[in-house]
């Protein structure tokens, strides 16, 4: 019997937890931990050991992959997924806002070494409720441990919503948990009267044995009681461990029987009404976001053949661009060929800086023709002087007659080098200017088309 009860007090914590969530509304959900960093971690005393990062729940581990501490802050960026259930009361469920209120749900945080059930070196514990973000979301926070040290934490939560579903199952639970408390209390009763009416008969060893029988029969009442209880807990809060698979399936099937005909409960009624009018909100949602993207996918089809249509048109002017290009590059070379002067060639629009160049080569070598033209000039006047000295020492007649000649000879041989003279000079002066002129809109036309 001892050990009866002390199985049934082993039970009672649990259990005890199970009564106080009879009247909550649970609601699983699914904590991703991102772990970024450690900080602030003592350096000497473990450098080069593998450190785990660690979180508890319960009998339940969650435990990164070991890091080697080399550095500080030690890098981790490692993730830990962790399946909770938390409690929270109808009115918190229905209320609007987004921070709805949860019972607080306890975990661990440590850092060990020596494997994830090894020695924790520093721990803290924290209430996960505070993460909690529904339908999701996600919470970024330092936790401080027990030696200063701090670890970086992004923590993504998601409501489960098969936990939704299982409300009614626990309802049920709850239900049937209520008539085997009173079957187990009407037990109680009945063999306490019987136990009163037989009371009066004799005294010794046959009352210590009927108030043995009657201790045993309320202990094994009560131990049913609390495996109902312990039942409701697992599927709750531990339904990702089927350690008591078996266990569980025979408690509902159980509870099923005893149901009976048992109409659903008004919380299971209203959370599947819920329910039937979420999913035909999400159904025409879904069907208001495949027409939309329909009609996007119209819109995308006729922008691309507009933007075929504009290439096209885009061609067409680019190959009548270069035919009229084709077609002034044609009218400048012919104009060139017949000598047209560089002012009337400037009036095109379109001047090719290539042929500009060849214009003002074919300037500059009638310059330097001229001045070639000029010197000879000269040099032909040098020697008229010249030949004029070596005939002072002829005769006086034949010297005057030569001079008279050479004079008269000398006089149309210099007027007319005196025209050729003026005329080259200018020419050669009409040709400076034409090349400054030329330069000039050379250097616009590479400005033009470098901007």
């Amino acid at each position: 019997m001892s050990k009866v009860l002390n199985r049934a007090r082993s039970q009672v914590g649990r259990s005890g937890a199970a009564v106080s969530h009879l009247k909550l509304i649970p609601i699983k959900f699914t904590f991703t931990i991102q772990v970024h960093s450690l900080h602030d971690f003592p350096f000497p005393p473990y450098q080069g050991t593998h450190l785990y990062i660690v979180f508890q729940k319960r009998d339940h581990i969650y435990s990164a992959n070991p890091v080697n501490f080399s550095q500080t802050p030690l890098p981790i960026n490692q993730s830990v997924s962790i399946d909770l259930t938390l409690f929270t009361t109808e009115e918190n469920q229905q209320n609007t806002s987004e921070n709805t209120v949860y019972q607080e749900k306890d975990l661990k945080l440590a850092v060990r070494v020596g494997g994830e059930n090894g020695k924790s070196v520093a721990k803290t514990h924290f209430d996960a409720a505070q993460w909690a973000r529904a339908p999701f979301g996600s919470v970024s926070t330092n936790c401080v441990l027990s030696n200063g040290s701090r670890v970086e934490l992004t923590v993504e939560s998601k409501v489960d919503l098969s936990s939704v579903q299982k409300s009614s199952k626990l309802m049920a639970l709850k239900s049937n948990s209520r008539g085997m408390d009173n079957r187990s209390s009407s037990r109680l009763s009945s063999t306490s009267s019987t136990a009163s009416k037989f009371s009066g008969i004799s005294f010794g060893s046959s009352l210590f044995s009927r108030k043995k029988s009657q201790l045993q029969s309320s202990v094994a009442d009560d131990e049913e009681w609390l495996n109902e209880m312990d039942d409701i807990d697992d599927l709750l809060d531990d339904d990702q461990e089927q350690k008591n698979t078996t266990t569980g399936a025979v408690s509902k099937n159980q509870s099923a029987n005893n149901l009976g005909n048992r109409t659903t409960s008004p919380l299971g009624m209203l959370l599947k009404e819920n329910l039937e009018v979420s999913d035909k909100r999400h159904i025409e949602e879904m069907k208001r976001l495949q027409n939309e993207l329909e009609l996007e996918k119209k819109k995308v089809i006729e922008l691309r053949q507009e933007k075929n249509n504009v290439r096209k048109e885009l061609d067409k002017l680019e190959e009548c661009a270069l035919e009229e290009e084709r077609k002034v590059r044609n009218k400048r070379l012919q104009k060139a060929r017949r000598g047209v002067d560089i002012d009337d060639l400037m009036l095109d629009e379109d001047v090719d800086v290539v042929e500009l160049e060849k214009m003002v080569d074919e300037l500059m070598q009638e310059n330097e023709a001229l001045l070639d033209t000029r010197e000879y000039y000269k040099q032909e006047l040098e020697e008229i002087c010249s030949d004029e000295e070596n005939l002072n020492g002829m005769n006086k007649e034949e010297e005057d007659l030569r001079i008279l000649r050479k004079e008269l000879e000398k006089g149309e041989e210099f007027e007319r080098v005196v025209e050729e003279l003026k005329s080259a000079k200018l020419s050669l002066a009409i040709s400076a200017m034409e090349l400054d002129d030329a330069q000039h809109q050379l250097q616009n036309l590479r400005r033009k088309r470098q901007n």
